[in-house]
């Protein structure tokens, strides 16, 4: 009996790596291209990327990567208990849950000591499903923004930040550029970028809190509702609040404040 790999699996592990997540988006239509033709006995076209060869890229993906290929693998890998609970290097916690809307939810808890005092820190994302450009696969994102958003979720008090949009490939990022939604240029594309809401609170503020959290280097509040956070450098590391790409306002959260004066 062949092992059952992890991409064929609905248990595949959404959110652990954004490169190997947008293989399996174009590999999952490619097979749904090929069980359609198959099914009907029409032959492919010749310009058909097989869904085989982008399964040898994600073998490659995920060895390099340290992410189990099979899931009997995975499963043996994760708590018994819970079978999506993953441990990290710096000690905190990540579940995550698979929702029946298609969103998959990761929450992060770690502990941190304050004045002396071990508490323990919750922050939770959740990552929507893309219909536009991704045929309804959970957005994917890179460490680096999840854990900014996971401080974000904690800044607020745990409460769930929801990524519309992560990392794009270029075929992706196109698609939005033809309806007039997307930039060329966009950081999506280098994987520096999320579209963002915060449970009920409005785009308005949840842009002032993703600004005042100091946590990224641009803001931006869309005129439709959108909220976009990214990393893209600014000048002397100063930090950009914008309103549909115009400019409102700079500061440099990163700097020290000046100490008081002493009396002499």
């Amino acid at each position: 009996m062949s092992k059952k790999y992890i991409w064929d699996s609905t248990d595949y592990p959404w959110g652990d790596d954004p490169g190997l997540d947008m293989l399996k988006v174009e590999y999952d239509k490619q097979k749904k291209i090929e069980n359609r033709f198959n099914s009907n006995g029409i032959g492919l076209t010749s310009y058909h990327q097989p869904s085989s060869e982008l399964a040898k890229k994600m073998k490659i993906r995920a060895t390099k990567t340290g992410i189990p290929i099979h899931l009997a693998s995975v499963q043996n890998s994760l708590n018994s208990n819970n079978p999506a609970v993953k441990v990290s290097g710096n000690g905190s916690t990540e579940k995550s849950v698979t929702n029946s809307d298609g969103s998959v939810t990761i929450t992060r808890e770690r502990q941190i000591n304050n004045g002396g005092t071990m508490q323990t820190q919750s922050g939770s994302i959740r990552l929507m499903p893309e219909f536009e450009t991704a045929n309804g696969a959970p957005a994917a994102i890179d460490n680096t923004v999840k854990n900014q958003l996971f401080d974000l979720s904690e800044s607020k008090g745990g409460m769930v930040v929801d990524v519309h949009s992560g990392t794009r490939t270029k075929a992706q990022n196109d698609i939005l550029v033809r309806k007039g939604t997307g930039a060329r240029n966009s950081a999506h594309l280098s994987s520096d970028a999320a579209d963002i809401s915060i449970g009920n609170n409005s785009s308005s503020q949840t842009a002032t809190d993703a600004y005042n959290s100091g946590l990224f280097n641009r803001v931006n509040i869309y005129s439709n509702g959108g909220v976009h956070v990214d990393n893209k450098p600014r000048p002397n590391g100063s930090m950009g609040y914008y309103r549909d790409w115009q400019r409102v306002g700079d500061v440099t959260p990163r700097t020290k404040p000046t100490p008081p004066k002493r009396n002499k």
